[in-house]
């Protein structure tokens, strides 16, 4: 209450000072009119008193009248110059008073020394002129009392003397006259002085009210601005739906949600309507009744159609607004496009099912290539009994080649599972496009004309050639049979070096790095935008019963993945789909391009009947595994696990040469085996197995004078491995 109290104390203060200055300021802009008017009846009065009075007295006092008046122009020039504050106004008021008192009292004077005595005609002229400049002088005075207070008694008192001292009726009753005028004047300049009072109040008041509202429209207007910018950055608007007349009020960021102008369309409920997807749109319209009959608030998520044809995915929120009756008169509301966030959800779901999937497929992969191990072992064990049986050494060669089909098959889906790090080095990305090109033409049938604008600079990458060949063929593959039912086919194969702008950038969370470019674009049946978002997933597949494994464009996804690269897709149904891929480039050419040497090349390995300690939670690979290391002149110990492994090695430790062991088991792992045994002979030499996840021997463990393997092992090269511990004296224990 106390502060309201300063405040309004301070308040009155401050309209105090605005009336000071406004009475002052009027005082002022009177000042020329009546110098002009002193001046006029100053000089009106010379001449009529000239035959009467000295003309030396005339002239001295309308000298010194003269002289007054200049005083009050410097005066009033000066406060035009420097218009005052309301602060300062006070001490120009003492000037204007100070300045002014001279003149009145040198018009006092003229009814003194300008009243001839005994000549009533002239002291009539002399009295009816002081009248006149009292009453004007009063009129323009009535803005501040203490100028009449001063200015009456000053101008009109030696008058009023003069005729009494006279002591004759007519004087005495001409006094009376102008003590009765005085007080008339004083009456009439105090009545207008609070008139003037009034209009000055009324004055400030309009003043303020305009100060006010113009603040009021600026603060409206700020606050307009900041809710339309508000609205910009949410991608959210406001709408309000008239009932009574079906009139609908947007504001502009809804205008601009759906890609029009308010002058381009007057919006009502019906264009409302029509603006939503038809599968949506008497969902809607029945959700706005139901906000109308039950009175409550309610909340939708459904898809626009704007003027340009373009899809979003808004939320609107409606709120009734009732009237005193209590009836629905209006409904207000709010609609965001959120087509960003649905689809930024829709990229989340999409990469945690094919998160999921991986692991699925990982596991998977880990189980078939211990089965693949042991069939492949199985199948080399029957080749060596059946030697000199040709048919049926046929019959296994086949059964190999199908196993190492389908440990491919495993491979790929690792890849995709990103739980196999590829075997990447560094080569001429550019020479491997053409050559690949080349060679995967014949694939491509005669009918269809294949365009090819291939990059001339050379562009090194980082990447297993084998995956990427396999990348090429499979969207070759898949752009040929997109091609079945078009009439004039055609394969565009672009690869050039790319610089990725800010929109990309931004989009992949990539810096400037120069990306080299790979499209494969074809003109055939395209792809329908929801199967889009699938064609990545494993076995799943446009094509018909028996036509496509599913198996491809997931190999695809995974290998551009395990390569840091980036792969897009965009489709027009009925016109072609095109696939892009963006692979980091290298800066520095390495080469690591060496031939490798074939296995059937290498010299014959013999064992020396070392002793083999062999571990693996696999009964069945355990078998076939240690009777192939077996028929290879191997003596095997066998361990089913970790910890079994450690005490049978604590056990054998002076007859085991080597340890071949899995890496994911019960009890404990490889890795941890690996470390106990190694406390008790730190040069045992090591061979790990793995059919999962190659990439825990490099995260959890390094070992020296140890390699990591994947299953299914072929025997010949397990073979070879061995006997490069075994056979280097460097790596005997």
């Amino acid at each position: 209450m106390g502060g309201n109290l300063v405040s309004k104390d301070s308040n009155q203060a401050e309209i105090s000072q605005e009336i000071h200055h406004e009475q002052v300021s009027l005082l002022y802009s009177n000042i020329p009119s009546t110098l002009i008017a002193s001046v006029a009846s100053a000089f009106v009065l010379m001449v009529v008193q000239w035959p009467a009075i000295q003309h030396t007295t005339l002239v001295l006092w309308f000298a010194f009248l003269c002289l007054s008046l200049l005083l009050r122009v410097f005066i009033y020039n000066r406060f035009q110059k420097e218009k005052p504050s309301k602060n300062d106004v006070q001490r120009w008021e003492n000037y204007l008073l100070f300045s002014s008192i001279p003149s009145f009292a040198l018009w006092g004077a003229a009814g003194i020394f300008l009243v001839p005595e005994s000549q009533p005609l002239y002291q009539a002229a002399t009295l009816l002129i002081l009248a006149g400049i009292a009453a004007g002088g009063t009129n323009a005075l009535s803005v501040q009392p203490k100028f009449i207070y001063i200015f009456l008694p000053l101008i009109l008192t030696p008058a009023c003397v003069m005729l009494f001292l006279e002591q004759s009726r007519v004087t005495t009753a001409l006094a009376i006259v102008y003590i009765l005028y005085a007080f008339f004047l004083l009456y009439n300049a105090l009545s207008d002085y609070k008139s003037h009072l009034t209009n000055i109040r009324l004055r400030i008041q309009s003043k303020h009210h305009e100060a006010n509202m113009y603040q009021a429209k600026k603060r409206m207007r700020i606050n307009e601005a900041r809710l339309i910018e508000a609205e910009k950055i949410a991608h959210m608007g406001c709408w309000e739906w008239d009932i009574v007349s079906n009139d609908m009020y947007w504001s502009k960021e809804t205008f601009h949600m759906f890609e029009t102008e308010p002058k381009q369309s007057r919006p009502t409920l019906d264009t409302f309507l029509a603006s939503i997807h038809p599968q949506q749109r008497d969902q809607i319209q029945a959700a706005l009744q139901q906000v109308v009959n039950q009175q409550q608030p309610c909340k939708k998520v459904f898809q626009i159609q704007t003027v340009t044809g373009s899809t979003k995915t808004v939320r609107c929120i409606a709120k009734p607004i009732l009237d005193k009756t209590g009836h629905v008169v209006r409904i207000m509301g709010m609609i965001q496009d959120i087509s960003e966030q649905v689809a930024l959800e829709e990229q989340l779901l999409q990469a945690q099912k094919l998160e999921s999937i991986g692991v699925l497929a990982g596991g998977i992969a880990h189980d078939f290539n211990n089965m693949l191990g042991s069939l492949l072992g199985q199948t080399y064990l029957a080749r060596k009994e059946t030697q000199g049986n040709t048919q049926l050494l046929t019959r296994l060669e086949n059964i190999e080649r199908i196993s190492n089909r389908a440990a491919q098959v495993v491979q790929h889906l690792l890849v995709f599972s990103r739980k196999d790090n590829a075997q990447q080095e560094n080569f001429n990305f550019t020479h491997f496009i053409r050559e690949t090109a080349h060679l995967n033409a014949a694939a491509v049938p005669d009918n269809i004309i294949l365009h090819q604008e291939l990059e001339s600079s050379v562009l090194h990458i980082q990447g297993d050639s084998s995956q990427l060949q396999q990348v090429i063929l499979h969207l070759l593959s898949n752009a040929v049979h997109a091609l079945k039912e078009t009439k004039k086919p055609s394969i565009h194969i672009r690869f050039e070096l790319f610089v990725p702008d800010v929109m990309f950038q931004q989009q992949h969370k990539v810096d400037d790095t120069p990306l080299a470019h790979l499209s494969v674009q074809d003109n055939g049946c395209g792809i329908h935008n929801d199967e889009t978002k699938h064609i990545f997933e494993p076995f799943y597949t446009t094509k018909e019963v028996g036509q496509g494994t599913g198996l491809g464009l997931a190999m695809v996804y995974g290998a551009i993945q395990s390569h840091s690269g980036i792969i897009e897709v965009s489709s027009v149904l009925k016109h072609g789909t095109t696939f892009h891929i963006y692979l980091p480039t290298t800066h520095i050419e390495q080469d690591n391009m060496a031939q490798s040497i074939s296995l059937q090349n290498l010299n014959v390995y013999t064992s020396q009947n070392e002793t083999i300690l062999l571990v693996d939670d696999e009964e069945i690979l355990r078998q076939s595994l240690g009777e192939a290391l077996q028929s290879l002149g191997y003596a095997v110990v066998v361990a089913e696990d970790g910890q079994q492994a450690v005490d049978t090695f604590r056990q054998h430790q002076q007859n085991i040469s080597l340890v071949l062991s899995d890496i994911v088991m019960p009890n404990m792992n490889g890795h941890e085996a690996a470390q106990h045994i190694r406390k008790m002979n730190p040069n045992m030499p090591y061979i790990f197995m793995s059919g999962y996840d190659s990439s825990q021997f490099s995260e959890k463990a390094e070992l020296d004078n140890s390699i990591l393997i994947k299953k299914p092992m072929r025997i010949h090269q397990l073979h070879h491995h061995i006997r490069q511990f075994l056979d280097i004296p460097a790596n005997k224990a």
